[in-house]
């Protein structure tokens, strides 16, 4: 089954172009410099790995992605941005099973990391397991209310399952956070 409508298929901006007090590209929504680059989590080396990961992503290169992603991961596992963004390029691969495990291991290192719980939906959506991708969707709802692709994919699920008034809810909230977000504009659920 193809990921659902409004899947991530963009990989994280890395810390490398970031300024100091500008968000952090972890989706914590929080200043660069109070959360990332608070330490130098990343050495010059992984940085410039991580970098050329998401351009080979950007580039439609899904394996070589892949390869650097596994590559910055092996030298540093603990990076959640990485897993997540291995995960978006296994998805995109129809590599479900094992972009669930990237996402689970993003949360596991940064468990209010929205991003990775969204795109979790996402990969567990395209197996047809609605109630978990419901699950995901809400969680990162739940850590970033403001979060409309994450309110359009429950929209989304939840019409699968037939749930319409709780779809047509969260398509509303979709587009009452982002008014021209299209994509939370089914026309059959907005009859």
């Amino acid at each position: 089954m193809p990921l659902p409508s409004g899947s991530s298929t963009k990989p994280a901006r890395t810390p490398t172009n970031v300024g100091r007090n500008d968000p952090c590209p972890c989706g914590s929504g929080k200043k660069f410099k109070k959360c990332c680059g608070t330490a130098a989590k990343l050495a010059s080396p992984a940085t410039q790995l991580l970098a050329t990961a998401v351009r080979f992503h950007q580039a439609g290169q899904l394996v070589a992605a892949e390869a650097c992603y596994r590559q910055v991961l092996a030298t540093q596992p603990n990076l959640a941005e990485a897993y997540s963004n291995l995960g978006v390029t296994l998805a995109a691969q129809g590599k479900l099973d094992e972009a669930i495990a990237a996402y689970r291991r993003a949360i596991g290192i940064k468990p209010d990391y929205a991003e990775a719980h969204s795109n979790l939906g996402f990969a567990l959506a395209g197996q047809g397991k609605l109630d978990e991708a419901i699950a995901a969707y809400r969680q990162a709802i739940g850590i970033k209310p403001d979060f409309a692709v994450a309110h359009s994919n429950l929209g989304n699920a939840l019409t699968v399952q037939g749930k319409l008034d709780e779809a047509i809810a969260a398509y509303r909230r979709a587009i009452g956070i982002k008014p021209d977000y299209a994509v939370a504009l089914p026309t059959s659920a907005m009859r």
